[in-house]
Formats: structure tokens, sequence, C-alpha cells
């Protein structure tokens, strides 16, 4: 989750005061916040795709090939965090909109259902808990943005719209990247990894130019920096 957390923690930070600026403005607020969601989708899933398809060779590069049993679990780990990095922004609307109360109670709510997750998996180790992890993030997604964003300038809707782009991109690129993958199987680890982060890239940004306003959302995307990383007051 570490580079996940990279991304995520600066924009976050940023995000949240400006939010909070805009709370009066619901329009604006909402448009802020569906800019913020893209920026996190459009990063964090085709990466997400990509250590998970990669998995096995990222893992020998990382940790050495006596690691390569858990690799099943960086891949399911993987498949968690392709959702969840833009799923957890309904934390960050319900604070920048002062409803710590709701906060609170949907963060206990979550830990009751990771928990529950954690001791259903037991009985499969390490890789079961992992599924069950991963099964509970995807079930409860949609439910949990609609208890969130009731009565704020975001929907679930909202949030679908601004991460739907990147999400199929970052799918499709992922068979791609698959089916190249498979082929390297004879190459060494770093060949492989790198040959398909490469592909992956350029599928990935090929087939947004290709999809309806994906060359308006590449083209927008340039100007939505200054946008997010404005100076914090």
């Amino acid at each position: 989750m570490l580079p996940i957390n990279q991304i995520r923690g600066p924009l976050t930070a940023v995000a949240i005061p400006a939010l909070s600026r805009l709370q009066t403005e619901p329009h604006r607020y909402k448009e802020y916040y569906s800019k913020w969601a893209l920026i996190l989708a459009f990063l964090s899933m085709p990466l997400m795709v990509f250590t998970a398809v990669c998995s096995e060779s990222i893992v020998r590069l990382l940790l050495g090939s006596k690691w390569t049993g858990v690799t099943d679990i960086f891949r399911v780990m993987a498949i968690t965090a392709f959702i969840q990095t833009a799923g957890t922004t309904k934390g960050a609307v319900l604070l920048s909109l002062g409803k710590s109360k709701r906060y609170l109670i949907w963060g206990v709510i979550n830990a009751l259902f990771t928990i529950s997750a954690f001791v259903v998996g037991l009985p499969w180790g390490a890789i079961g808990i992992a599924l069950s992890y991963a099964a509970v993030n995807y079930v409860i997604l949609l439910p949990s943005l609609w208890y969130c964003f009731r009565e704020t300038p975001v929907s679930v809707a909202t949030f679908l719209e601004a991460v739907s782009l990147p999400m199929i991109a970052s799918i499709c690129t992922g068979v791609v990247v698959f089916f190249f993958y498979s082929s390297l199987s004879g190459q060494s680890d770093a060949v492989s990894v790198g040959i398909c982060f490469i592909v992956g890239l350029l599928v990935y940004l090929s087939l947004l130019a290709l999809m309806p306003g994906g060359i308006r959302t590449l083209r927008n995307f340039i100007s939505y920096g200054p946008i997010l990383f404005q100076k914090r007051t």
C-alpha cells in the first residue's frame, strides 16, 4: 500500500482544507471533488492493476526469490487497493463538511466489517484473510458511499462518474499487460517488469484517449495540478 499512500497523503492534505473553503458553494465543491477523485483514480488504478499482474516478478525483485510465497497475498491486496484509494475520499468529504459524528460512526462500522472479514478468513490463513478483506471492501463500497455522501454536494453518481474512465481503461490495460507478461516468462524479472510497465503506460493512455471524453480528460488533467496542489492556508 506504500505507493498509494505516497500519492493519497499529499493530495488529501491539500484537498480537505480546499473542500472546506467551498462548503458554501455546492457546485464548486462537487467540481473540485470530481477532479480530486479523478486524479487519485487516474494514478492509482493502473498502478494497482500493473502490480497485480506482475506481482510474482515484483516480489522477487523487491524481496528475493524466497518470498514468492506471498505473491498471491500481494496480488489480492493490489486488487483491494484498486478501488480503495478513490473510495477513501468519502472520509475527506465528511471531515471537510464538519460531519465528524457521521465520520466516527462510519469508522466504527467499517472496523466491525473489517474485523469480521479477518475472522471469516482465518481458517484459510493469510490468503484467506486477504481475500475476505478484499471482498468486504468491494461489498461495502456503494453502501458506504451512499451513507457518507448523504446531504452533501457529492453523490454516488459523482464518484462513479469521476472514476469510470480510469477504471475501465485500467482493467482493459491489465488484460493486455497480462498477455505480455505471460509471453515474457523466459526473461529476467527486471526486463519483464520494465517492458510491462512501458506497454501498460502506453496502452492505458491510448485507451483513455480513445474513450468518449478521454482526450478532454487527458487535456484537462494537466490543469488539475495547480488546482489540487494549491498552497494551503
